[in-house]
């Protein structure tokens, strides 16, 4: 089977020059984390405006997208091309503090939805209607 010959080349050709191997692949995970540093480093929080690269959350701007990936996931797997593409199509940046904040105010709004606002003047029709 031709596959079986390509696997078996691999294997040896990976024996023969393992050191290299590993050292390349060091240098390029170095270079892909300085990548992902440095776009961190130029983003900016999308409500308060704060850009140290630290503190970013990626926000998926539909929470329930069946192809939603967690970017910190695809880092974590080294899928660097496939979280720029998330965050790029799918997330708006915020720091920790607006992304808490975003998600408590959704919370509360779900449970307490906003009271409707009575239209201009209606309080004042309110009060005469109850001999105010």
């Amino acid at each position: 089977m031709p596959n079986e010959h390509y696997k078996k080349y691999g294997r040896e050709y990976y024996q023969k020059n393992k050191a290299r191997r590993i050292e390349a692949n060091r240098i390029n995970q170095e270079r892909y984390k300085q990548e992902w540093h440095d776009y961190k480093a130029a983003l900016a929080c999308a409500h308060c405006g704060a850009s140290h690269p630290a503190i970013f959350d990626f926000h998926h701007v539909n929470p329930d997208d069946p192809d939603k990936k967690h970017v910190n996931r695809l880092i974590k797997d080294r899928c660097y091309a496939q979280a720029y593409k998330e965050i790029e199509e799918k997330c708006i940046v915020l720091c920790a503090n607006c992304h808490r904040i975003h998600h408590y105010n959704e919370h509360h709004e779900q449970k307490n939805p906003p009271a409707a606002v009575p239209a201009e003047g209606a309080w004042e029709e309110a009060n005469l209607l109850h001999g105010e």
